[in-house]
């Protein structure tokens, strides 16, 4: 079930599902201290026009001050990003309303610029999972925050490797995806990453590299450094 923007506070991030916004709230808390004022909304799978009506709807909103989007590369990341922005202005429409973001395209680092509607200048992000370059989805950034010394993740990669291509093809994009919720299960049947965070299977000291320019784009974004 998707969250209302009803109610919302000044800072939106809207993720795609359940799992995503459980990992982001424990994830920003981790690295900014508890309730940095940030709402946290699941979107859904954010391929179509229609699943960013809402979130012209909150920048639409007087209160806005920021929002940011986090979604899957899957197999192409610029491709997703472009989609991002081609849905976004398609819901904002041709009216007063302007996108101004990254005239480079997608950046390493993620990117951060500006919804202006009227005089209003709201703050306007987009990160493509892992890490603004690469193929792949949300689990490939949790898998990069697994310990070195982490004795489960060998095991789950050799589980999923030894079963029958017709059920996991092993050239996929989707590979990483069954290797971390095989290492999940380990430690947390049922449950999700941000269970994993929370209990220290994931270490946010893992993954320095991405795990800081993420941290970079939610502090620009959000005012928070």
């Amino acid at each position: 079930m998707t969250q209302s923007v009803r109610g919302f506070r000044t800072k939106i991030l809207f993720v795609e599902g359940f799992h995503d916004r459980a990992f982001f709230l424990k994830l920003i808390e981790q690295l900014f201290g508890d309730d940095m004022g940030i709402q946290i909304v699941e979107l859904g799978g954010m391929r179509r026009s229609v699943d960013f009506k809402r979130v012209v709807q909150a920048l639409q909103r007087v209160e806005t001050e920021a929002i940011g989007i986090v979604t899957d590369a899957d197999e192409d990341a610029r491709a997703t990003y472009n989609n991002v922005l081609e849905h976004v202005r398609r819901q904002l429409g041709t009216g007063q309303a302007r996108l101004d973001i990254s005239p480079d395209g997608l950046l390493e680092e993620g990117s951060v610029g500006n919804v202006q509607i009227g005089e209003r200048a709201i703050r306007f992000g987009i990160w493509i999972m892992p890490d603004n370059i690469s193929q792949g989805q949300l689990e490939d950034f949790v898998l990069q925050m697994v310990p070195r010394s982490d004795v489960v993740r060998p095991h789950a990669k050799r589980y999923i490797l030894s079963l029958p291509d017709s059920i996991v093809e092993p050239n996929s994009i989707r590979l990483s995806k069954h290797i971390a919720h095989a290492w999940l299960s380990a430690y947390y049947p049922g449950w999700g990453f941000s269970d994993a965070l929370e209990g220290g299977q994931l270490d946010i000291d893992a993954n320095v590299s991405e795990l800081s320019k993420l941290k970079l784009w939610v502090g620009m974004l959000y005012s928070l450094l």
